[in-house]
């Protein structure tokens, strides 16, 4: 039996996303602890967010070149088509038309 890894890249225009989520903002080195933690609390949370689009799919972003504190940081969330009643201690981010995401998906074949 063997294995081969796909990974399948495309890059896509979607408009304006509006994510909510859990901001992560840590040390640097401590990210790789704190994402996986804000993630499994943003998957038991996810059913008080209104209007998520894609149940069960998480979103990770960050802004790459922050201009203030508020931009600074690691946001694990699920998108929405619109913003209401958020939950007060977890965020909101939009992200603009004019941006280009990238998505990765990892395909593992076994054979």
């Amino acid at each position: 039996m063997s294995r081969d890894m796909i990974a399948q890249k495309s890059v896509k225009d979607l408009g304006v996303v509006k994510l909510v989520g859990i901001r992560v903002v840590c040390a640097g080195e401590k990210y790789l602890e704190e994402i996986p933690k804000a993630a499994k609390i943003l998957k038991e949370r996810t059913n008080e967010i209104k209007n998520v689009l894609f149940s069960g799919q998480q979103v990770g972003a960050f802004v790459v070149e922050e201009s203030s504190p508020e931009e600074d940081g690691y946001w694990i969330c699920v998108q929405v088509d619109e913003y209401k009643d958020v939950p007060e201690d977890m965020s909101t981010l939009t992200v603009p038309h004019t941006n280009m995401l990238l998505f990765c998906t990892m395909v593992l074949i076994i054979k």
